[in-house]
């Protein structure tokens, strides 16, 4: 048990070399500025057997102690659950700093395991090696009828593993995880020690929290990284598990990507198979740049047991009539085709890009450009309003950018930018 005034965990000692010939290490924290304890720092060994009060035993170990001090000797039933002194042994820090230690000595009632205080200088460092317990008075039937009585009710196992779950989350990598998650281990930890702190557990009470840790560890997730704006990529086109937003990602596929170049397939999947995509659920709008032909966007295929399901969104839809898309000419012979990703998974919950095509049978496009826009952008003005437009006779009173043109309607009645009327 460390002395961590904050996080008081019983951890099994690992073996590790602190000084040659000594298997198990331990180095305490810092003792505080008042208020600590010798027992606030504890080495437990715990034997397999429980001893009925008298029984004799001889005690045998060698110590080494970075710092001289006088360490006590406890007997315990389960570790932590105090039954008497039994000892001291004082270190020998002027000389090697090692002792041996061996002494005959009497249980109490119902000793299962032994202390060492270790709480007793500030923040030190000490080796056990050659532990030996030995029962001089053996009185085998008496002490199997009393450790079968203890392993009937003793949680120790439940509460060891609580205590480890205690310290793995504590030290679990948080850094760069969700809000979220972080907080639903952060309760679980505290949940955790206020079962340790019960009076009266249960098997039940101290299992179920250590699993509620090993669950948040394992729930922790990293925060999506912040993304910007950036070209749409074959990198970003995979199979996927799902056609929905639970999907999750497999493997590379096969994309096309046909940039500056006139063609019938300038990106993704020709089959349009339903779990190969690009998801674009994160980002605010898609932006194609075409110098010739029109490019056909094809998202959300639905999964069928028989054959391919329906497109959820296959634009264009009369660009600039609906709520996905507007476009803009740029006055070069170029037009930019700008997809609102944001209304596509509004509608959805997601938005999954498995093709651009051509527009029309045999038809051929020359995309130059690809980007995915985060937030406001060059085409943020063109979007605006966009998602109230459903139909011609169905637009709200607004400004609007449709087939290239600027748009403002009043009263249901739509203006070009001059203020005449639109008939």
């Amino acid at each position: 048990k460390n002395n961590d005034v904050e996080n008081p965990e019983m951890l099994l000692a690992e073996k590790s070399a602190i000084k040659d010939g000594f298997e198990i290490g331990i180095e305490t924290a810092a003792l505080p500025a008042e208020g600590g304890h010798d027992y606030d720092a504890q080495f437990f060994v715990r034997l397999p057997y429980v001893l009925p009060q008298g029984t004799l035993f001889n005690l045998e170990f060698d110590l080494y102690a970075e710092k001289p001090n006088t360490l006590a000797i406890q007997a315990h039933g389960e570790p932590g659950q105090y039954k008497g002194n039994l000892s001291s042994v004082t270190t020998d820090p002027k000389g090697s700093g090692i002792v041996h230690y061996q002494k005959y000595l009497s249980a109490p009632a119902d000793m299962r395991s032994i202390a060492f205080n270790l709480a007793v200088a500030d923040a030190t460092t000490y080796g056990f090696s050659n532990i030996k317990v030995q029962i001089v008075n053996d009185d085998k039937a008496t002490i199997e009828e009393a450790t079968a009585t203890a392993d009937a009710t003793t949680l120790w196992a439940e509460t060891l593993a609580l205590n480890e779950a205690c310290y793995a989350g504590r030290i679990a990598e948080t850094e760069g995880c969700t809000e979220a998650s972080v907080k639903a281990l952060t309760d679980a930890i505290a949940a955790g020690k206020a079962a340790l702190a019960d009076p009266a557990p249960t098997k039940e009470s101290l299992t179920a929290a250590a699993q509620a840790i090993t669950d948040a560890i394992a729930g922790l997730k990293k925060d999506a990284p912040a993304l910007a704006d950036t070209d749409l990529t074959k990198e970003m086109f995979f199979t996927w598990t799902a056609v929905d937003a639970t999907a999750e990602k497999t493997t590379q596929a096969g994309c096309d990507y046909n940039v500056g170049t006139s063609t019938g397939m300038p990106y993704g999947d020709g089959t349009v198979n339903e779990y190969n995509y690009a998801d674009l659920s994160a980002y605010d709008h898609l932006a194609i740049t075409a110098t010739e032909g029109e490019p056909r966007l094809l998202f959300n295929r639905a999964a069928q047991d028989d054959h391919q399901g329906p497109l959820s969104v296959e634009l264009p839809r009369d660009y600039g009539q609906n709520k996905y898309e507007a476009v803009v000419d740029n006055g070069d012979g170029s037009k930019t085709y700008v997809i609102n990703l944001k209304a596509i998974v509004e509608k959805d919950g997601y938005a999954h890009l498995h093709a651009i095509k051509a527009n029309g049978w045999g038809s051929t496009t020359t995309v130059t450009e690809m980007k995915l826009f985060v937030g406001e952008s060059k085409y943020t003005d063109v979007l605006t309003g966009i998602a109230d437009v459903e139909t011609a006779g169905a637009v709200k009173d607004g400004k609007y950018f449709i087939n290239g043109q600027i748009v403002i309607v009043k009263n249901g009645v739509k203006y070009n930018a001059a203020g005449v009327a639109i008939k």
